[in-house]
C-alpha cells in the first residue's frame, strides 16, 4: 500500500500537513513541484509516480468507506477498471438521501460507445490496473480525466460496476462537477459554460427518468443549448 501526493506549489499549509503524515506513516510518498503544473499535468505526474499494481484516485474531499479498496480489489478480476455507486452528501458532510445510481445509469461492459456522450465513472470511484497508464497518458485535452480513463479502459477491456455505495461524495455549491445540476439554480447563465461539442455525440448513458427516446434527447440537448447561447448573446448584448 502506498499513498502518493504531489503538491502543486500550494500557498497554504498543505505541504506541512503532507510532511507530518509522511513522518507518521511510511506508506506516504510526497513530492513538491518546483513550478505550478496545473490540475491535469499534476495529475499525470502523480499517476506516473505510482508503483502499485492497482491505482485508486483521491483528489476531492470525499469520505471513503473503510472497505472500499478491499472490495474493489476482490472484484476487479480481469477487468481493466472497477468503480462503484456513491452516496451524495452536502458540503457540511450530511447525507442527502440520494446516490449516484439515482441520477445516472451506471454501466458494466466493454462497449466504449457508452462513454462517448456522457460519463458515468467518477474519478473518486475509479480503481484500475497500473498497466492502463500506458494508454491513458497523457490525458486527452478535451475530456475530464475520469471520462477519458473510463473510455480507454472500455476500448481495451471491460469496465465493471459495484452496486454498493463505497464513498460519500461531497457536493459543494461551486464544485466543477455539478452532477446534481444545482449550479444553474445559483447562476442562470451556467449553460454558457457547457461544452456543446461534447453533446454532439452518440448517447447511451443518460440521466434517469427521461421519457424521450435517445435521439430525441440528443437533438433537444444540442439545439436547446445552441438556442440558449444565441438568445444570451443577442439579448445579453442589448442589455449592456
Amino acid at each position: 500500500m502506498e499513498i502518493v501526493a504531489v503538491d502543486d506549489c500550494s500557498v497554504d499549509s498543505s505541504w506541512h500537513i503532507l510532511s507530518e503524515y509522511k513522518r507518521r506513516y511510511p506508506c506516504f510518498r510526497i513530492y513538491q513541484n518546483e513550478s505550478n503544473l496545473g490540475h491535469t499535468k499534476n495529475f499525470e505526474k502523480a499517476l506516473s509516480l505510482c508503483n502499485g499494481e492497482f491505482i485508486a484516485l483521491c483528489d476531492q474531499d470525499d469520505i471513503w468507506h473503510y472497505d472500499k479498496l478491499k472490495l474493489q480489489l476482490a472484484n476487479i478480476a480481469t477487468h481493466q477498471l472497477i468503480y462503484h455507486d456513491s452516496a451524495f452528501m452536502d458540503h457540511y458532510g450530511n447525507l442527502i438521501n440520494k446516490k449516484m445510481s439515482d441520477v445516472i445509469n451506471l454501466y458494466s461492459g466493454d462497449n466504449s460507445n457508452v462513454f462517448l456522450f456522457l460519463n458515468c465513472v467518477s474519478g473518486h470511484s475509479c480503481f484500475f490496473r497500473k498497466t492502463l497508464l500506458d494508454v491513458i497518458l497523457p490525458f486527452h485535452p478535451n475530456h475530464f480525466h475520469d471520462h477519458w480513463i473510463a473510455y480507454v479502459a472500455a476500448n481495451i477491456g471491460t469496465v465493471h460496476y459495484i452496486s454498493e455505495c463505497l464513498v460519500n461524495y461531497r457536493q459543494h455549491p461551486d464544485s466543477s462537477t455539478d452532477i446534481l445540476n444545482k449550479r444553474k439554480i445559483l447562476d442562470r447563465h451556467y449553460h454558457e459554460n457547457r461544452d456543446i461539442k461534447k453533446l454532439e455525440k452518440e448517447l447511451y448513458c443518460i440521466q434517469k427518468k427521461r421519457k424521450s427516446k435517445r435521439n430525441a434527447f440528443i437533438y433537444r440537448q444540442i439545439w436547446g443549448l445552441k438556442s440558449k447561447l444565441l438568445w444570451s448573446q443577442i439579448f445579453g448584448k442589448s442589455r449592456s
